[in-house]
Order: C-alpha cells, then sequence, then structure tokens
C-alpha cells in the first residue's frame, strides 16, 4: 500500500529516510508531522483547563501485543495481580486501568489469559473503592485527569509527556522489539521501571526529563499545529502520475512469513 501511493505523509524524518531504503525509494515521501500529535495537544489544553485537582490520580495504560512475532510491548499478564495489589494498598491514588482497545480480547483470543481469569481479575479490580475501568474517554481527556501515566507502550510513550510536559513512567517488557529512532527519543522522555515494586520509589520524586522531552518534541513536532495544512499545500503541489503496480514487485514487509496473523 504504501510503494503503490501516489503520496505518503510521515510524522518524522527517519520514516521518510527509512522509504528510501525500499524499491521505489522517497520521492514521493513528504515528513509533515503528525495530525494526531497536533489534535491531542490542543484537546489536553482544553480538557486541561477544565480539570480541577481533586487528590493524586495515576493512569494505568497496558498495551496489547503479547507476541515476539509482533511488538511484545504488552506486560499485562505479567503484573495484573501486583498492580491490583499495589492499588488495594494505596488507597491514596485513584487508580484508572485504561487498556489498549484491543487488549482484553487478544488476552483470551490469543491463549494469555482465560476469559475465567480475566472476568475474575476485573471484578476484583473493580470492587476496590480505589479503581476502576475507563472506557471511551478521549486521551485528551484521561491525560488531564491523571497526574502520573504507567504504561508499557507504545503511543503513550511519546504522547504523554508532550502533551503534559512532563514524563511517564515507563514499565518495559524486556522482550519488545527495539524501538525505532523515533521511538527511542519517546522512550527515553520517560521514566523507564521493569517491576511494579519500583513504582513507589518513582512517584516519591519523579526525575527530570525535560531535555529529552524537548529533543522528541523537535523531533516530532516540528511544526505543531501545522500538519494538516502542510498535507493540503503537498497535495495541491503534486503532480504526480498514478502508479503501475506492475512496477512494485518486493513483498510487503507484513505478508512476509512469520508476521503477525491477520485474523
Amino acid at each position: 500500500m504504501h510503494q503503490l501511493a501516489s503520496l505518503v505523509f510521515t510524522q518524522d524524518d527517519f520514516t521518510r529516510d527509512a522509504f528510501a531504503l525500499t524499491q521505489r525509494g522517497n520521492t514521493h515521501v513528504h515528513f509533515v508531522g503528525s495530525t494526531k500529535l497536533d489534535e491531542l495537544v490542543a484537546d489536553y489544553k482544553i480538557a486541561n483547563e477544565a480539570v480541577a485537582g481533586v487528590g493524586k490520580t495515576l493512569l494505568w495504560a497496558p498495551h496489547h501485543s503479547y507476541s515476539p512475532h509482533w511488538l511484545n510491548f504488552g506486560n499485562f499478564a505479567r503484573v495484573h495481580e501486583e498492580m491490583l495489589q499495589w492499588a488495594a494498598g494505596h488507597a491514596e491514588f485513584e487508580v484508572v486501568l485504561r487498556a489498549h482497545p484491543f487488549m482484553f480480547g487478544t488476552l483470551v483470543d490469543r491463549g494469555v489469559m482465560t476469559q475465567a481469569a480475566l472476568d475474575d481479575w476485573l471484578a476484583r479490580w473493580s470492587a476496590l473503592a480505589n479503581a476502576r475501568v475507563e472506557v471511551g474517554e478521549s486521551a485528551a481527556a484521561s491525560f488531564a485527569a491523571a497526574d502520573y501515566l504507567v504504561t508499557d507502550g507504545i503511543s503513550f510513550l511519546a504522547e504523554w509527556p508532550l502533551a503534559k510536559g512532563v514524563p511517564a513512567i515507563f514499565m518495559e517488557n524486556p522482550g519488545h522489539w527495539p524501538f525505532t529512532e523515533i521511538g527511542s527519543l519517546a522512550a527515553a522522555a520517560n521514566i523507564v521501571v521493569h517491576e511494579v515494586g519500583e513504582l513507589d520509589g518513582v512517584l516519591s520524586g519523579m526525575p527530570e526529563r525535560s531535555a529529552q522531552i524537548e529533543a522528541l518534541r523537535v523531533a516530532a513536532m516540528p511544526h505543531a499545529g501545522k500538519t494538516a495544512a502542510r498535507i493540503v499545500e503537498a497535495v495541491a503541489a503534486d503532480t504526480s502520475d498514478l502508479i503501475d503496480p506492475a512496477t512494485v514487485t518486493e513483498v510487503p514487509w507484513e505478508l512476509q512469513p512469520g508476521r503477525e496473523p491477520l485474523d
């Protein structure tokens, strides 16, 4: 799809450079920034103005990837019992579980947890006075209502520090796929832990990450708020012909053997 497209728009220069390594090259690829980040930052500013601080809120945002064949960032199955015990022992925090929309389904579909075990855990989590599951809120609203974020990845590693200007806590799964260049910048903008037992130490005094967040902002949002306009300008200026599919013969990465099943 990417190689057959007349135009491709990327969030960062690293991705545009990667396209240069493909059969077609990157003359059709434009570095414009991210409309998603532009929208998130703008929405967060609005949402944050409407939120009054009422205590300490920790947002827990686990990812859905549980396979060494694809990303492998998710560590919910490894830490969920410890996180429940942590929440139970920290009544001074409101702990909000915002799972990736795919997570609960993939936990069961991929045999990581049984439905009965997941239902039992969710019932015990929801029974805590200071814990709940969040569904349907925008990321901007979730961020505005939270004081801290704990996540195992992926997009929130960039979105939280760019929106709020402070680091999240990255509970890293040691088996995840290597970061891209922009991913490495995002990871560096956060505080890395590997176990639930490390949370208390980090929360007692969050380390400074201003320089790392600024480096991420320069790479990911050099034209903040102007991404959509840059896309329109590139489309208006484009005079390329449609691409003949027969000229692109490389097998796309996702269709190569051993990749994450499409179903």
